[in-house]
């Protein structure tokens, strides 16, 4: 038995790969479970729902770990999961072999082959002081790596090598070498997977806590391990100093993070505390860390740019967490699965802290079985294949196979979308968990559980009738905004929707190459570069540590001093900073955060030059040009080229004289400009002229720089056209409509507006004026400062900054689309004069005179009105159908009254004749009527 300062313990592991946002250790006063620790290593669960395979190696496809097509663990929260035997048995032993003859004895610590490869599983047999290899690519086949040859130290060859209690692994993802904890000897091993020679990598072996490099660190009892920022770091915990460490791969410093005194304490970094840390994962995007603190029953959250520890609130449920130990993350890391072997069962969290059984009844057993009917000896590490269908579970002596999707419905997916939540879905719409994912190509049909087309996370319906070109008319009707994160609270933290913080997010931008992927800079004291994905609401630190200063590096180290403007490179591999304070344009690679400095010493000044030669003085608004050749950015009351080939910085328009003149170059004057805009033809730049209160167009070709909105020295907001508006302090600015529409902020005014560059008219679309908070329709919707604007890659949404909110807000965009129909619970289009499309409408119920049925999201030809009839009164006048629609009556009859629809002569129905033809609907129920294009109904109740 393992044995330390106390009683013998299990401590067990989760471990999981995530596809799109941890691991067990001592328990006082625990009764012997097993005879062996087992802490499981980290493998994402790759949460994409695709059909099920019977061959869990089924081949990657590289596309899918951007495809969301399940509603997060619904399958496994309704307890549907399957359990089965791949390897192994109820016996402990130590046999090579197929999946009958081989044996282990206390299996845990296990971790699938990084992408592409999806061959093989490696796995910590602990009693038997080996690392296994299980191959799953066609036979399963099981042969021992390195070990097995008695407890002890040594390293060398696969047959001379020696562990003692290993306790976490995770493989490297590019190098073809993993990380094995070796527990007892207060190591950390390197071991190379082509042939099982091993090496020292961190610890000298003799117990305790002191950072230094390689052998000269002493680690303390180091358990579960994670790589982050592409493999340079390795972060573990160790449960003989309750502490979570980090080690440099490259120079193999070992520094200790937090923790350092067993305990339970939120704070930073050694100011926290633990009590026998089990497992750690990271988060997809690699800004938070998740920590099974086992003795407390808590997972513990870890932001790794500053260190702050906190604790995962466990919400619902009938039972406490009973020793965390492995731990696991969706791909999108919005659940965590946790192994809890003293409980004999596997658990779900998500990220609120609600949290349910996903498998064992608690009773320790070998039973194989669908969710609670199962049972397991004590489950120590679970390892999910890439495609995301299968989990492995290592089970004492055997390794259990999980089918995470069982339920099997021929639905249609859409890339990065949920399907509904409800509960009675059928074919042919979504299941709670699997549904027929396929690479559908830039937004496609969704058939949602409730059929109104939409979910929980409002999915865009798909091709003919989403809205393609983005909103068609912003300046009619308003928008409406909802919060998209941030709790309103002025701090950064990681996290989901509104359980994240923001702290003064000033500007923001979609990436122009993923439609569901936003940075937003938050300026002083924020000093952070913040990834959101818009459609998990996965909110997490791409670059700066929050410290006010200057750092290039990692983005876990990288510093900013009030950053103000942010845009991305076309093909969205970087962003490109205004570093205001630092005086410097930064660069920062996504999604890596690895962030250089491209121009500018620190020195105030506007100064052309090249690269860290040039100088600039307050970087104030960032725009890429469409074909990523350079950038703009304005400087003081200047707009300045940098060429991102050469690093050659070049004054284009304006100088360092504030004033308002039009002209060519240098010879125009602006005020302090801070927001830019490039058209996707290149042609022209718009120019938010901010302490003008106007809006100038610069024409790239001729440098020539024309007023074309607002009134230089009024500050006010009011619509109009062109120079007849006017303007109050407009800020950060967006394209919408292929460049049709201009949308920008204005802080001081707390609202959203759009001219149309065609005509010039601008519209208010959002806020009202009052510097507060509401959610709503644009006309009621309120913002408090809102610096910052950003249009979706497909302009069906725009993301606000509210700064003074500390929230992120979302404006629907595509609210007017496409001359849709009527719906008395949804929208219509007022000004409509023919049936064409409509994204959010069902149908329609009693469409007022001269509306028009909609699509419906289910199915594109079709249009349904559903008419629920009230006793002696008319309740639809008329109703037209599109091309290949059906009409459906329902309860027509309702008490003692009759009614009859009358066809009109264009209209069709089951070969009856049209020309004022009379159906008796006296007495029907349902019926449904096969129309002609365009054709109408009348329907009336008789006295």
């Amino acid at each position: 038995a393992i044995r330390r300062k106390g009683p013998p313990v299990i401590a067990v592991i989760l471990e999981s790969f995530l596809v799109t946002h941890p691991r067990g250790g001592r328990r006082r006063g625990t009764r012997i479970m097993g005879r062996i620790a087992l802490i499981l290593s980290a493998v994402a669960l790759a949460a994409l729902c695709e059909r099920a395979s019977a061959n869990i190696s089924a081949a990657v496809d590289q596309n899918l770990f951007n495809t969301h097509c399940y509603s997060g663990l619904n399958d496994l929260q309704a307890h549907t999961s399957a359990v089965s035997l791949l390897a192994g048995a109820s016996t402990a032993g130590f046999v090579d072999g197929d999946s009958a003859t081989a044996r282990f004895d206390g299996l845990c610590c296990m971790t699938w082959s990084p992408p592409p490869d999806n061959s093989f599983v490696i796995a910590l047999d602990v009693a038997n002081h080996a690392v296994r290899k299980i191959n799953v690519a066609g036979t399963v086949a099981v042969t021992t790596l390195s070990g097995g040859n008695g407890a002890g130290d040594a390293v060398g060859p696969a047959n001379v090598t020696k562990f003692n209690g290993t306790a976490g692994t995770a493989i490297h993802p590019t190098e073809g070498w993993a990380l094995v904890a070796d527990r007892f000897n207060h190591k950390i091993k390197k071991l190379h997977l082509s042939t099982g020679f091993t090496e020292e990598f961190v610890g000298d072996g003799v117990g305790g806590s002191v950072d230094g490099v390689g052998t000269l660190a002493r680690l303390s009892e180091p358990g579960g391990i994670a790589f982050a920022e592409q493999g340079t770091v390795a972060y573990f915990v160790s449960q003989g100093d309750d502490t979570v460490r980090k080690v440099d791969v490259a120079t193999r410093m070992v520094t200790t993070v937090a923790g350092g005194v067993q305990g339970y304490i939120e704070g930073v970094g050694t100011n926290a505390q633990f009590a026998d840390p089990q497992d750690i994962i990271i988060s997809p995007q690699g800004g938070t860390a998740y920590i099974s603190d086992s003795t407390n029953n808590q997972i513990r959250l870890l932001t790794m740019s500053t260190y702050q520890v906190e604790t995962l609130p466990a919400i619902g449920g009938s039972y406490p967490l009973n020793g965390p130990g492995s731990l696991a993350l969706t791909k999108d890391g919005f659940y965590c699965l946790v192994a809890e072997p003293a409980a004999n069962r596997v658990s779900w969290l998500d990220v609120w802290g609600y949290r349910g059984t996903l498998l064992g009844d608690g009773t320790s057993g070998f039973l194989q079985g669908t969710g609670a009917a199962a049972q397991f000896q004590a489950p120590s590490g679970i390892a999910v294949d890439q495609v995301g269908l299968t989990a492995l579970v290592g089970d004492l002596g055997s390794v259990r196979r999980i089918d995470m999707c069982p339920t099997k419905c021929n639905a249609v997916c859409v890339p990065g979308y949920y399907p509904s939540t409800q509960s009675n879905c059928t074919t042919d719409t979504f299941p709670t968990c699997d549904a027929v994912c396929t690479d559908c190509g830039g937004g496609y049909a969704i058939t949602p559980c409730n059929g109104d087309g939409k979910t929980g996370q409002d999915a865009n319906c798909g091709t003919g009738i989403l809205c393609p070109d983005g909103p068609l008319d912003v300046l009619t009707s308003p928008g409406s905004v909802s919060t998209l994160v941030g709790d309103g609270v002025a701090r950064v933290r990681p996290g989901f929707g509104v359980a994240s913080s923001l702290e003064q997010p000033h500007s923001v931008a979609y990436s122009p190459a993923q439609n569901n992927i936003a940075v937003v800079v938050h300026m002083a004291p924020g000093n952070v570069v913040t990834a959101i994905n818009t459609l998990t609401t996965d909110t997490y630190t791409l670059s700066g540590t929050g410290a006010t200063g200057f750092s290039d590096g990692p983005g876990s180290s990288a510093m900013f001093n009030d950053p103000q403007a942010v845009d991305w490179t076309p093909d969205g591999s970087r962003v490109l900073v205004a570093d205001i304070e630092n005086r410097r344009i930064r660069s920062v690679l996504y999604p890596s955060g690895h962030t250089t400095t491209l121009v500018g010493d620190g020195v105030a000044g506007v100064v052309d030059g090249v690269g860290t030669k040039a100088r600039a003085m307050n970087p104030s608004a960032i725009c890429v040009s469409p074909d990523g050749s350079h950038v703009l950015f304005a400087d003081m009351y200047a707009v300045r080229r940098l060429d991102l080939t050469t690093l050659e910085v070049a004054t284009w328009a304006g100088s360092a004289a504030n004033a308002h003149l039009d002209g060519v170059g240098t010879n125009a004057r602006f005020g302090f400009v801070w927001g830019l805009r490039y058209t996707p033809d290149g042609k022209t730049v718009w120019v938010m002229d901010t302490s003008n209160n106007v809006i100038r167009k610069l024409d790239p070709a001729t440098m020539t720089v024309t007023t074309v909105a607002g009134q230089v020295g009024v500050s006010t907001s009011v619509d109009g056209f062109g120079l007849g508006a006017t303007l109050k302090d407009p800020n950060q600015a967006a394209l919408a409509v292929k460049g049709r529409y201009l949308l920008w902020v204005e802080p001081t005014a707390h609202i959203m507006r759009a001219m149309d560059t065609e005509t010039y008219q601008i519209t208010t679309i959002a806020g009202t004026g009052a510097n507060s908070y509401l959610d709503g329709a644009g006309n009621i919707a309120q913002f408090n400062t809102p610096f910052g604007v950003s249009v979706s890659k497909d302009g069906l949404e725009a993301l606000v900054t509210d700064t003074t909110n500390q929230r992120i807000r979302l404006v629907n965009l595509c609210r007017n689309p496409c001359g849709a129909g009527c719906d008395a619970d949804h929208w219509f289009n007022a000004s409509c004069t023919s049936a064409t499309t409509f994204p959010q409408c069902v149908g329609c119920e009693i469409c007022p005179a001269g509306k028009f049925l909609a699509y419906p999201c289910t199915n594109t030809t079709q249009a349904e009105c559903w008419i629920d009839n009230v006793p002696n009164r008319i309740t639809l006048h008329r109703a037209t159908s599109p091309p290949g629609g059906v009409l459906h009556l329902e309860g027509v009859y309702s008490g003692p009254d009759n009614c009859n629809i009358t066809i009109d002569a264009d209209l069709s129905i089951a070969g009856v004749a049209g020309g004022g033809t009379v159906i008796d609907c006296t007495g029907l129920n349902t019926r449904a009527f096969s129309v002609s294009p365009g054709a109408t109904l009348t329907l009336s109740h008789l006295a």
